[in-house]
């Protein structure tokens, strides 16, 4: 493709580098959170967490692809593609890469994902599959079907590795079923467990506590951890509804509950102010603290 060639290969390498920015944006987040969520057990939140970050990715570039197939000589003219001849290859050329962008930026967010999972031999061979794919590509594309065809590997190459990657994870699926498709979060929530959103207000607490309490009480657990747990429970959420909701009309927290290999985990998250209850001194505890 000569010179003219080498400036849009350019201008898509460039378009690719910040796809992956804000798809390993996306992906880091997705570990960091998922990480806790799984340490939790807490497979519904894992669910939620991925879907919503798939749909965010996925969105995102769509509308990154809907603009550049509009406007693509904008992109061109940032990249110095200022002579008709160039500008016209170039509005081409970029309009085919930039399909490849949402498939096989979703396969390298998932990479996260499956790393996250402890499917770790599945990370490098998802990651592999794109040059491994896009090399033989780009002699198939030029060489059997043409040097004008040449831009068409690379959306077959997404297609490709996305193709690839739906099937190894079906494999996966099929040795350990309740996976869900690609994504292989687990479609089981642990057997004992309660997961809920509370509205961030005192009738919102005392609406759930009886919830709260049904379940505990069908734990196989003695009276005392029972009461105790349904105590600091209240608490905590009394302390965020006074001191971490109260400026918001729309406000909720998380209450997640599970029991697992005879050991309770409570997780109460919120987004209100931070503080430290260990640091905090026996002098400038509430009763409530004191209680917890």
């Amino acid at each position: 493709q000569g010179a003219d060639g080498m400036v849009v290969l350019a201008i898509c390498n460039n378009l690719l580098a910040l796809g992956m920015m804000f798809s390993s944006g996306v992906g880091s987040a997705v570990m960091s959170i998922g990480g806790f969520l799984v340490g939790q057990h807490d497979m519904q939140g894992l669910r939620i967490l991925v879907q919503k970050s798939v749909k965010l990715l996925l969105g995102c570039l769509m509308v990154v692809v809907v603009v550049i197939e509009i406007f693509p000589d904008v992109i061109s003219n940032v990249f110095g593609a200022n002579s008709p001849e160039l500008l016209a290859y170039s509005n081409e050329s970029v309009r085919i890469f930039v399909l490849m962008l949402p498939s096989i930026l979703l396969v390298l967010m998932l990479a996260n994902v499956y790393q996250m999972l402890g499917f770790l031999m599945l990370t490098p061979i998802v990651i592999l599959t794109f040059p491994l794919t896009l090399i033989p590509n780009l002699y198939f594309w030029s060489g059997c079907i043409g040097q004008e065809y040449l831009w068409w590997a690379f959306p077959a190459t997404g297609l490709i590795v996305l193709l690839v990657t739906f099937v190894i994870t079906e494999i996966f699926r099929a040795k350990k079923r309740n996976l869900s498709v690609l994504t292989l979060v687990s479609t089981e929530n642990v057997e004992h467990s309660l997961n809920i959103s509370v509205k961030a207000n005192r009738e919102g607490v005392k609406e759930i506590l009886p919830e709260v309490s049904s379940f505990l009480s069908s734990l196989d657990l003695d009276k005392k951890r029972i009461l105790s747990s349904n105590l600091c429970i209240e608490e905590i959420m009394l302390n965020i509804v006074d001191h971490g909701g109260e400026r918001m009309s729309d406000h909720y927290f998380d209450l997640h509950i599970c029991s697992l290999q005879e050991k309770l985990h409570i997780s109460i998250k919120d987004d209100g102010i931070p503080f430290n209850p260990i640091s905090t001194s026996i002098e400038q505890r509430q009763i409530g603290l004191n209680l917890v």
